[in-house]
């Protein structure tokens, strides 16, 4: 009897409280998603795992407990034609999130880029910030983190398209971690790698290749002028971006700026002329773009800008090599910075540790 008590409990252990939905109550939830091996049938356990994004946000959606969320997504091609929705009534808060992860992440021992979750969305543009565009995920949730996959553009041409959205002013709390952002200009466009309006928008060791723009950090309130808070972006790596590497729309109180290589854009940084924001600069590499500070009007896009950033240790010579793939295999560190080049030391980049 004690043998099977035993049993019992261990499979209880494995299966983890987690994934039970259609519970109102429950403390936390673990969804697997599995573009390979799932089936939209499924109940999105481990052994059973959803087959697309956008019936894994179904279910996240349709849930009513009070704990965190986890949406593991596993190695495979995320293709969609509807944005990815994640609005629900849940009580997320800064410790019980909404967390949207690779299964394997970059810091993991068997991890490498080919088992980076591939998200690519053929979304035509619908209205959403006012204005037509297309969206891959659009987050309209507070507390949530996404990390680990890799988010590629929208082939469909001439859009606007942003990866990851939130639209919602009010909304607050919103971290993207270690994700990988690559476009190209001309067969897979990406307008912003994020656009996301509200308040505490973190971007941390993220790496944006050849984007439009890496991030929009947009408005706080219909008026444009309040200022947004806890927002930063670190040690994050910007390359190739043909508007600009960051663009602050509104004020910021608070913004940390820290640990970030941009290089090889048209602009370095944008700001709307009613951000005047002094934004304080440190420990970063800030070379070869065509300028330096820009700000946005309306009839001459961007022009220099006659604004002073406080700077702390920024470098603005020389050149950043980064890893690229041969023929034959991608490295680990693709896309990172040459060992032993400039910046290498910065700690730039998908890996935490």
């Amino acid at each position: 009897m004690m043998a099977k008590e035993n049993t019992f409990l261990r499979m209880i252990v494995a299966l983890g409280v987690a994934v039970i939905f259609g519970t109102a109550n429950l403390t936390a939830e673990t969804v697997y998603v599995d573009n390979l091996n799932g089936n939209d049938t499924n109940p999105g356990t481990t052994d059973k795992p959803l087959k697309t994004l956008n019936k894994a946000a179904e279910l996240i959606n349709s849930t009513t407990g009070s704990g965190p969320t986890i949406l593991k997504v596993l190695p495979g091609v995320y293709q969609f034609q509807n944005a990815v929705v994640f609005e629900n009534t849940r009580p997320y808060t800064k410790d019980k999130r909404l967390i949207i992860e690779a299964a394997v992440l970059p810091d993991d021992s068997d991890w490498k880029p080919e088992l980076m979750p591939i998200v690519i969305s053929s979304a035509v543009p619908t209205t959403n910030f006012g204005f037509d565009c297309s969206i891959g995920l659009k987050v309209e949730v507070n507390h949530v983190t996404i990390r680990g996959l890799k988010l590629l553009g929208n082939p469909v041409s001439e859009i606007y398209y942003y990866p990851i959205a939130r639209e919602n002013k009010d909304l607050t709390d919103l971290i993207i971690r270690q994700c990988l952002f690559v476009g190209d200009e001309d067969a897979l466009p990406i307008q912003s790698g994020v656009l996301a309006h509200g308040n505490e928008i973190v971007i941390d060791h993220c790496v944006f290749y050849n984007c439009k723009n890496s991030i929009v950090y947009y408005f706080v309130d219909e008026d444009r002028t309040k200022a947004r808070v806890g927002s930063e972006m670190t040690y994050c790596i910007i390359v190739g971006g043909y508007e600009t590497g960051i663009w602050t729309a509104a004020p910021d109180q608070d913004f940390k700026f820290h640990h970030n290589i941009i290089t090889r854009c048209a602009n370095a940084w944008i700001h709307n002329t009613a951000n005047l924001t002094e934004y304080s600069l440190n420990n970063c590499i800030i070379t070869d773009n065509e300028k330096y500070i820009a700000r946005w009007t309306n009839d001459k896009g961007p022009v220099p800008s006659e604004q002073a950033y406080i700077e702390g240790n920024i470098i603005k010579e020389g050149d950043v090599q980064l890893v690229k793939k041969d023929d034959v295999s991608i490295p680990k560190d693709y896309l990172h910075v040459v060992p032993g080049t400039l910046g290498s030391d910065l700690g730039a980049g998908l890996f935490l540790k």
